[in-house]
């Protein structure tokens, strides 16, 4: 019978040992410094997009003009996603719907997420659809 406690209090120690329950530990808040590309033809196919910053964790979330990404952690200080073809398309049509002309280029906001506990909403940053393929 004790022996039977024994295993029974071993096997509840390593369980919470290995859920590792962190008190107070919250996540850090997200601060983009570059988009790679920071621009795009309108036209042009889908394209892989990558965020540089700092405060990113594997639950980080990429936002591209108010739609969530699915999002890669690639390094502490950097996330990617692939943004599709039909993305930048909604985004054009999204964007343009109203005062726009089809001839300006559009400004795309991207942010990064974190979820709680901590965590909140990053810096926005611009990312230009242009209807011109020459960048300078």
């Amino acid at each position: 019978m004790n022996k039977i406690l024994l295993i029974s209090i071993i096997g509840v120690m390593l369980f919470f040992n290995h859920c590792k329950i962190e008190d107070g530990a919250e996540n850090p808040v997200p601060v983009i410094t570059q988009l790679s590309p920071s621009q795009k033809a309108r036209n042009m196919p889908s394209f892989t997009l990558t965020v540089s910053g700092s405060g990113f964790i594997e639950q980080s979330k990429i936002f591209f003009n108010n739609r969530e990404q699915v999002t890669a952690l690639t390094a502490p200080n950097r996330l990617s996603t692939v943004i599709l073809y039909q993305d930048l398309i909604n985004s054009s049509m999204q964007l343009e719907s109203g005062s726009r002309s089809a001839s300006v280029d559009i400004v795309i906001p991207v942010k990064i997420v974190n979820p709680e506990p901590g965590g909140g909403d990053s810096n926005s940053i611009d990312f230009i659809l242009s209807e011109n393929h020459t960048f300078t």
